[in-house]
């Protein structure tokens, strides 16, 4: 069961009472709240093991943000330790690659859970990891990469800068076309500012001195986003054939001439952004596909038809329609209105390119590489 994450001062006790023990090393607190030369560090830690000893100077943070993470190690590698002296990172957990960082840059580190490295250049190296996470993430936000909430992310795939959190969100809601028909409510201030805290922390983005706001590492976005990306899980959807000279005249009487809200997914966007050959099958996100369903099939009343053309036909197989029932605003956010069509934006593109195969995957560089040329701070 997940413990809450502990004080520094609680964690300090904690090893105090109980050596930690990563096999050959056992580590016991000898001084807290210490000086060691000129720098005032947490404790002192004796280290021994079967032939030998040394001493570490103890760094303790009781979060492992990215953020936290990375300060933590620039104090440390400033530090300026007497002969037989190393510095230690103590943190709640360390992940596996916050084990790789501390390897590659020769600085010992341990958690509350049984993971870390020691190292003492040319004599010991210790290096244990697999020990899971026993403490809860203190986010107020579990994901801010999925839902809702991470439209917030998804904003600075295609803005680098705000000039203030309010700024920020009403870049946000300009760009939330499902909030704009009134189907769900604008995403609200305090929900930007907390995810906007978690980007902190990641290091996507840095809040200014004076209020603005500015993304930090684009590419990082992007890998967040993708890893945290969710397809509709058993979307509902209507499949139609129609026959007609143009399809995309056909489509576009039925999504630009009504309230209807629908917008082609991304992988009907890819033409948009990227050189791929598809089949001409338009495959569109709509809240209520059946009542847009019947106006293409007739079914509304009155026959409503593009002038010279025929009805659509609901159909099993060849079709060139799909009507994907989708109520997320994600799937309609900061949509692009082209040759009198609405298109997914170029992020849902290549997020949904992402769960394709070898050749969608492929084709998904192309928008990637559009997305990283997207103004990358300097």
């Amino acid at each position: 069961m997940n413990q809450e994450i502990k004080a520094e001062s609680e964690m300090l006790a904690q090893l105090n009472a109980s050596p930690i023990r990563l096999a050959p090393v056992r580590l016991a607190i000898r001084e807290i709240s210490a000086q060691v030369g000129d720098d005032r560090y947490d404790a002192i830690v004796d280290a021994a093991w079967d032939d030998g000893e040394a001493a570490f100077a103890l760094e303790c943070k009781r979060l492992g943000t990215p953020k936290e993470f990375a300060n933590a190690v620039l104090r440390i590698q400033s530090l300026s330790l007497p002969e037989g002296t190393y510095p230690l990172l103590l943190l709640p957990f360390l992940k596996p690659e916050q084990l790789d960082e501390l390897d590659r840059l020769g600085i010992s580190g341990v958690d509350l859970c049984g993971n870390g490295v020691i190292t003492i250049p040319g004599r010991l190296k210790v290096y244990r990891t697999g020990q899971p996470n026993r403490f809860k993430s203190t986010a107020t936000i579990k994901n801010v990469y999925r839902g809702k909430t991470s439209l917030v992310a998804r904003i600075f795939a295609e803005q680098g800068s705000f000039a203030s959190l309010q700024s920020l969100r009403e870049a946000i809601v300009a760009r939330d076309w499902l909030a704009a028909t009134g189907l769900t409510k604008p995403i609200g201030l305090s929900t930007v500012s907390k995810a906007l805290k978690t980007l902190e922390q990641d290091l996507i983005v840095a809040r200014e001195d004076d209020g603005s706001i500015r993304l930090l590492q684009r590419e990082l976005l992007l890998n967040k986003l993708q890893r945290n990306d969710e397809p509709l899980e058993g979307p509902e959807s209507i499949n139609l054939k129609i026959k007609t000279d143009d399809l995309r005249e056909w489509v576009s009487f039925y999504t630009q001439d009504s309230a209807q809200l629908a917008v082609l997914n991304g992988l009907s966007s890819t033409s948009q952004y990227a050189v791929m050959q598809r089949a001409e099958i338009y495959q569109l996100y709509t809240p209520e596909p059946e009542t847009l369903a019947n106006r293409m099939t007739g079914r509304a009343g009155a026959r409503e038809v593009p002038p010279n053309e025929n009805p659509a036909e609901e159909t099993g197989r060849f079709e060139n329609v799909v009507l994907i029932k989708s109520k997320r605003p994600v799937d309609y956010f900061d949509v692009r209105a082209s040759e009198q069509l609405t298109w997914a934006s170029p992020l849902q593109t290549w997020l949904e390119l992402m769960r394709g195969d070898k050749r969608d995957r492929e084709t998904a560089e192309q928008v990637r590489e559009r997305l990283l040329k997207n103004g990358d701070p300097e």
